[in-house]
Protein backbone atom coordinates (compact mmCIF):
# COMPACT_ATOMS: atom_id res chain seq x y z
CA UNK A 1 0.00 0.00 0.00
CA UNK A 2 1.49 3.25 -1.03
CA UNK A 3 1.63 6.04 1.48
CA UNK A 4 0.12 9.23 0.40
CA UNK A 5 1.91 12.48 0.66
CA UNK A 6 -0.32 15.38 1.97
CA UNK A 7 -0.32 18.40 -0.23
CA UNK A 8 2.42 21.02 1.18
CA UNK A 9 0.80 24.52 1.37
CA UNK A 10 3.51 27.78 1.22
CA UNK A 11 2.44 31.11 2.41
CA UNK A 12 4.49 33.83 1.01
CA UNK A 13 6.62 36.41 2.99
CA UNK A 14 3.80 39.55 3.13
CA UNK A 15 6.67 42.01 3.09
CA UNK A 16 7.85 40.47 -0.47
CA UNK A 17 4.72 39.07 -1.97
CA UNK A 18 3.19 42.89 -1.37
CA UNK A 19 6.05 44.22 -3.87
CA UNK A 20 5.52 41.89 -6.58
CA UNK A 21 2.56 43.28 -9.32
CA UNK A 22 -0.28 41.02 -10.16
CA UNK A 23 1.66 39.67 -13.60
CA UNK A 24 4.82 39.03 -11.32
CA UNK A 25 2.91 37.13 -9.04
CA UNK A 26 1.18 35.35 -11.91
CA UNK A 27 4.72 34.38 -13.37
CA UNK A 28 6.36 33.45 -10.12
CA UNK A 29 3.99 31.24 -8.95
CA UNK A 30 3.44 29.74 -12.52
CA UNK A 31 7.57 29.37 -12.70
CA UNK A 32 7.58 27.57 -9.13
CA UNK A 33 5.19 24.86 -10.42
CA UNK A 34 8.23 24.42 -12.42
CA UNK A 35 6.89 26.04 -15.61
CA UNK A 36 9.40 27.23 -18.80
CA UNK A 37 9.53 30.63 -19.42
CA UNK A 38 7.85 30.06 -22.87
CA UNK A 39 4.90 27.94 -20.84
CA UNK A 40 3.99 30.85 -19.08
CA UNK A 41 4.11 33.41 -21.91
CA UNK A 42 1.32 31.31 -23.84
CA UNK A 43 -0.61 30.56 -20.53
CA UNK A 44 -0.86 34.37 -20.08
CA UNK A 45 -0.84 35.60 -23.84
CA UNK A 46 1.81 37.89 -23.75
CA UNK A 47 5.54 37.91 -25.53
CA UNK A 48 8.63 35.61 -23.99
CA UNK A 49 10.67 39.05 -23.27
CA UNK A 50 7.80 40.25 -21.48
CA UNK A 51 8.11 37.05 -18.94
CA UNK A 52 11.84 37.66 -18.72
CA UNK A 53 11.30 41.46 -17.63
CA UNK A 54 8.91 40.57 -15.21
CA UNK A 55 11.57 37.65 -14.25
CA UNK A 56 14.58 40.34 -13.84
CA UNK A 57 11.96 42.52 -11.69
CA UNK A 58 11.16 39.87 -9.18
CA UNK A 59 15.01 38.77 -8.75
CA UNK A 60 15.35 42.58 -8.21
CA UNK A 61 12.43 43.11 -5.45
CA UNK A 62 14.03 39.50 -3.80
CA UNK A 63 17.57 40.01 -4.26
CA UNK A 64 18.43 37.09 -6.09
CA UNK A 65 19.81 35.68 -8.54
CA UNK A 66 18.02 32.65 -9.52
CA UNK A 67 14.37 31.28 -9.43
CA UNK A 68 15.68 28.99 -6.73
CA UNK A 69 16.75 32.08 -4.23
CA UNK A 70 13.70 33.77 -5.25
CA UNK A 71 11.94 31.08 -3.99
CA UNK A 72 13.16 30.30 -0.75
CA UNK A 73 13.48 34.39 0.03
CA UNK A 74 9.52 34.67 -0.83
CA UNK A 75 8.41 31.36 0.68
CA UNK A 76 11.14 31.59 3.43
CA UNK A 77 12.24 27.98 3.35
CA UNK A 78 16.20 26.16 2.78
CA UNK A 79 15.81 24.10 0.09
CA UNK A 80 18.51 21.64 -0.35
CA UNK A 81 20.35 21.52 -3.43
CA UNK A 82 21.84 17.92 -4.41
CA UNK A 83 25.93 17.38 -3.68
CA UNK A 84 28.36 18.15 -6.32
CA UNK A 85 30.13 14.89 -7.09
CA UNK A 86 33.71 14.75 -6.59
CA UNK A 87 35.76 15.05 -9.86
CA UNK A 88 37.13 11.89 -10.81
CA UNK A 89 41.08 11.55 -10.75
CA UNK A 90 43.18 10.64 -13.13
CA UNK A 91 44.38 7.37 -11.23
CA UNK A 92 40.66 6.10 -11.22
CA UNK A 93 40.41 7.23 -14.84
CA UNK A 94 43.50 4.84 -15.21
CA UNK A 95 41.83 2.01 -13.96
CA UNK A 96 38.69 1.90 -15.86
CA UNK A 97 41.10 1.72 -18.93
CA UNK A 98 43.02 -1.08 -17.36
CA UNK A 99 46.54 0.58 -17.11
Amino acid sequence: MQSRRSPVYLIPDPAVWRRFSGIEKEIFLSTCQGHSYRDVANELGIPFSTVAFHFCAIRRITDTHTILDAFKRVFNVSVEQPEKRRPKTKRAAKMRRGK
